[in-house]
């Protein structure tokens, strides 16, 4: 039987009366080599069992035994009627059920009830294990990164189907980012540039990187951030070159046909208006030299006459 075969059957036990139970705990403290991440060291709780059909509480060798009590019932935790922190953070995401906060404005809440800025993540990456909450971050590549204010979190209604339910937590979360979009630049510009592609989409048409900057009248680092991010944030946004070069910007919701068409239209615009400008470059030169020309021959009519005829 393995170890917690044992004490779960211990515990029923005692609960039956059948047996009593040490009234304090045995604390053993037991390394663990873990190669090289060095040795870690555990505080394990254990209890002594004693079988007895009296149910008055006993005292062997210096340990005092008692029966079952609902006062005695511990938690895993060791603690005896208090709320764990766990507890606190998902009652209180209960509680606001339907909002969606950053981590940091969890921890602001609660620190008066004991709950300290490491408690939170670890709570809540616990509650995310078990599928009651969900948790959203920047995506970048292949990792996903705290927003500035921490991650954004809400909890995921168990009464309602699940697929529904986290539809419904992610555009909470969404819900979140946009409240922030009068006091981030970055939101900001990543909202505008939603706007104008899905705008730009239900037109037909693309939009082009050039068009972006020039609506959100900043610099093109600026740009490229807010861009690369909007394309993080929302999958159905998408990025196409031209000639492998020109970038223009489309939604999801434009019809295969239409962004066929779409694209070999700005082909086309590219083609006129960017050769147009090639061959006027090609061209200026030309015309220098030939302006250039009665210059240059100029000065052979001063030239002695045998050497004029030998030109």
């Amino acid at each position: 039987m393995g170890w917690d075969s044992v004490g779960n059957g211990l515990q029923r036990l005692w609960h039956g009366g059948l047996v009593l139970r040490s009234a304090e705990p045995i604390l053993d403290r037991r390394g663990v080599f873990r190669g090289r991440a060095g040795k870690s060291r555990n505080l394990r709780r254990a209890y002594l069992f004693l079988a007895s059909s009296s149910p008055e509480p006993l005292t062997v060798e210096g340990v005092r035994f008692v029966p079952y009590s609902d006062e005695l019932q511990v938690d895993s935790r060791g603690h005896q009627g208090a709320e764990s922190k766990v507890q606190i953070i998902r009652s209180f995401l209960e509680e606001h059920g339907d909002r969606a906060f950053y981590s940091k404005q969890v921890y602001e809440a609660l620190k008066d009830r004991g709950i300290k800025k490491p408690d939170i993540m670890s709570s809540i990456r616990l509650l995310e294990r078990r599928g009651i909450v969900y948790v959203r971050g920047y995506q970048t590549g292949e990792k996903v990164t705290p927003f500035k204010y921490g991650y954004l979190i809400t909890r995921v209604d168990s009464s309602k189907p699940r697929e529904a339910a986290l539809r419904e937590a992610v555009d909470r979360t969404t819900a979140a980012l946009e409240g922030d979009f009068a006091i981030s630049p970055i939101i900001s510009r990543i909202h505008i540039i939603k706007d104008q592609i899905i705008a730009s989409s239900h037109l037909r048409g693309l939009m082009s990187y050039q068009q972006i900057v020039e609506k959100l009248e900043c610099t093109e680092g600026e740009a490229d951030q807010a861009i690369t991010r909007a394309l993080q944030l929302y999958p159905d946004l998408r990025e196409v070159k031209i000639f492998n070069r020109w970038r223009y910007y489309y939604h999801t919701s434009l019809l295969e046909e239409d962004l066929k068409a779409a694209l070999a239209m700005q082909e086309n615009y590219i083609r006129v208006t960017k050769g147009r400008a090639n061959r006027s470059r090609r061209e200026s030169p030309i015309r220098l030299s030939i302006r250039w020309l009665p210059s240059l021959r100029a000065p052979t009519a001063s030239l002695p006459g045998h050497i004029q005829r030998a030109h």
